[in-house]
């Protein structure tokens, strides 16, 4: 929950979302057995003061027939990425869409491991390259993930500072 405190702590507006994103699971992996707790994740959300909390389901964010992915290049094909090929471009791909639906000011991730934040470092430089989207780019920042916290990627809007984004 350190990056909802975080956002809640610099921004009016704190919205999170809670999606187990199957793109990025291979066919033999535990995307089936992934926990998912969706009343005590939101519960816990709202207690650490979340504005919004969008969940879609996987037909909202992957319809049928969907086929345009983020490629992660090289950053991919290291660590798990040699045993599990889709996983980074899954990750990269669900960032990059809740970017385009949120449109964040500030972007705050769980660090699961280095190699999330070597994903989302990644996502940073792409969304940079759109200006709407530089700003969430520039401040995306890393929040340690506490264990036993809900999958959640945290986005901020700062209402004072409308130029901003």
């Amino acid at each position: 929950m350190r990056g909802i405190n975080a956002a809640r702590g610099e921004n009016d507006i704190v919205v999170t979302s809670i999606f187990v994103n199957p793109s990025q699971f291979g066919p033999n992996e535990d995307f089936e057995r992934y926990p998912r707790d969706m009343e005590a994740d939101s519960a816990a959300c709202e207690l650490a003061g979340v504005d919004v909390i969008f969940a879609p389901d996987a037909q909202e964010m992957y319809p049928e027939g969907y086929t345009t992915y983020v490629e992660p290049g090289a950053i991919g094909q290291r660590l798990c990425g040699v045993t599990r090929p889709i996983h980074f471009r899954g990750v990269c791909t669900v960032v990059l869409k809740l970017f385009n639906i949120i449109q964040p000011l500030n972007a705050y991730f769980g660090q699961k491991d280095a190699q999330h934040e070597n994903a989302h470092k990644l996502l940073a430089v792409l969304c940079a390259v759109h200006e709407r989207h530089s700003r969430a780019a520039r401040d995306l920042c890393a929040a340690e993930k506490a264990r036993g916290a809900p999958p959640v990627h945290v986005f901020a809007q700062e209402l004072h500072q409308p130029g901003r984004g």
